[in-house]
């Protein structure tokens, strides 16, 4: 590869290359530093992530770095797809990255700890995930993917000598080593049915190797699936967001998810006829020769997933346990556009996971502030917070009833746009019982959601003061905090149009005026 070449791919990776040479950074620096003052290193880190955030605005920002190839540009010998779909996730998972180490850096959790391989470890994660939302061959994915599991096996079990935290260590390893396996088991079968390492090979799969060709991918998305923590690949997912440091939880719940559904995205492009996408581009040829069956697998992991999830919470007394549950159900709405195979279903999963990922970060920094001055994660110790603090409760309120998907929240503009899919595709398809059943399995289980998260609502807000409770009180940077999560969850329901125009613009899909979205 000639050298301008060369460089002007790195130029494109210069983010992660950030990340990668921040990390090293705060090794060699907390090297240097007493264990009492470990705890700069969540600044340097913050730092970091902000000088790659701001080198990731400018390649959102700047028309002429995708004038190569408006749709999609393959980098290093077609290893990574350099186009706006990477440039979104890449923006989302460093927000993601910089809430998770500012709370981070704020919990009592970790303040026993040496920071350096911590933060060292959530930056080396953020750079996997990035590299997994632009992997476009099936080696790059599983380096990816395993980088981003390792790093984060370690950062579950972090807060050594408790139980709790080497249990979830543990289980986690189990769990994602057997998932890891089986994917790649899947992944050598594509590739000896192609022939190659790429995805777009697997247009080479003709209609005589379909009846093979699910069964495979199916073994696939049972490592994705893991990621992205959906039913019935979740077992990991209560004890591991439990056991591991709040903030761990936080990142797990976002930019491991996050990486997850970006992977999917990459490989099942051409199932939502988007196939602008790369690594497949503009290509005619139909890779998926039967959409409905590989359909009909999205609607076993969306029904399950919001079943298993939206149910099992209802009986939870633990924060971290709730939320991990929710997090499950939460994968099964984004699987439900899945099943609608069209391009409008697409722009809803990229829209609800923008805001999913406020909702998910506002609730974890809420519990994060609680629990440093309380010192439990029960739910039922948490009564009377509202007495103690306002804002952080109403706050948090927003950010739950986001999660809910009631309005006047932006959580009701991504669910609508969730289920508009498969009402769409019901509407111009052959199969519209198919389509609308798992709209109705999602509203039913929508309103069972409303228990639970109305239910810690009605701890802090109608019950006596605990004495724990008592503890708490609420600093001007907290509650800044807390306000700036929620506010944007309001506003976004108010007016929704840029965020959707972004989803649109990272598709290469033409952006629509706001009279039509209106409208649709």
């Amino acid at each position: 590869m000639p050298a301008p070449v060369l460089l002007g791919e790195l130029r494109l990776i210069l983010p992660e290359l950030i990340l990668c040479g921040g990390a090293l950074f705060v090794l060699v620096y907390d090297m240097f530093q007493r264990r009492e003052r470990s705890q700069r290193c969540g600044v340097l880190a913050l730092l970091i992530v902000g000088l790659a955030a701001w080198d990731g605005i400018r390649l959102w920002m700047v028309p002429g770095v995708w004038a190569a190839a408006p749709a999609q540009t393959a980098i290093f010998w077609g290893m990574l797809s350099a186009d706006p779909l990477w440039a979104f996730f890449r923006l989302l998972f460093l927000a993601a990255a910089g809430a998770v180490i500012l709370m981070s850096v704020f919990s009592h959790e970790l303040w026993r700890t040496r920071a350096g391989e911590y933060y060292a470890l959530l930056l080396i994660a953020t750079a996997s995930a990035s590299f997994a939302a632009a992997a476009c061959n099936f080696v790059m994915l599983v380096l990816a993917v395993e980088t981003l599991s390792l790093s984060a096996y370690v950062l579950a079990g972090y807060l050594k000598g408790e139980r709790p935290a080497a249990e979830a260590s543990l289980k986690y390893l189990l769990f994602g080593s057997v998932a890891s396996g089986v994917m790649l088991y899947g992944l050598s079968l594509l590739y000896g049915l192609t022939g190659s390492l790429d995805l777009a090979s697997l247009d080479r799969i003709g209609p005589e190797n379909y009846p093979v060709f699910i069964p495979v991918l199916a073994l696939v998305l049972v490592g994705l699936g893991f990621k992205t923590g959906a039913a019935p690949f979740h077992f990991w997912a209560p004890d591991v967001y439990q056991g591991a440091p709040t903030p761990v939880t936080a990142f797990l719940a976002t930019v491991s998810k996050g990486a997850g559904f970006a992977a999917l995205i990459r490989v099942v492009s051409p199932h939502f006829d988007a196939g602008s996408l790369a690594p497949y581009g503009m290509r005619t040829v139909d890779v998926f020769a039967t959409p409905t069956d590989l359909s009909s697998l999205f609607w076993l992991l969306a029904v399950l997933s919001m079943i298993v999830g939206n149910f099992a919470a209802l009986r939870q007394r633990d924060i971290k346990r709730l939320l991990a549950y929710s997090s499950i159900a939460h994968a099964g709405y984004l699987f439900v556009p899945f099943t609608a195979a069209n391009p409008s279903g697409l722009s809803a999963v990229l829209f609800y996971i923008i805001v999913y990922f406020l909702a998910t970060i506002g609730v974890f920094a809420g519990v994060v502030m609680i629990h440093n001055r309380t010192g439990t994660f029960e739910i039922g110790r948490w009564t009377g917070l509202f007495h103690r603090s306002p804002v952080i409760v109403v706050g948090l309120g927003v950010m739950l009833w986001s999660l809910i998907g009631l309005p006047p929240t932006a959580g009701f503009v991504g669910k609508w746009k969730l289920f508009f899919a498969p009402v769409e595709a019901a509407a111009a398809g052959p199969l519209p019982l198919f389509h609308y059943s798992v709209v109705f399995v999602a509203l039913l289980t929508s309103v069972v959601s409303l228990y639970y998260y109305i239910g810690i609502l009605k701890v802090m807000c109608f019950s006596g003061t605990d004495d724990r409770a008592l503890r708490f009180r609420s600093g001007p940077l907290e509650r800044a905090c807390i306000l700036a999560l929620a506010l944007p969850l309001i506003l976004i329901q108010l007016q929704w149009q840029p965020l959707t125009d972004a989803t649109l613009r990272a598709l290469g899909q033409p952006v629509r005026s706001a009279s039509a979205e209106v409208a649709r």
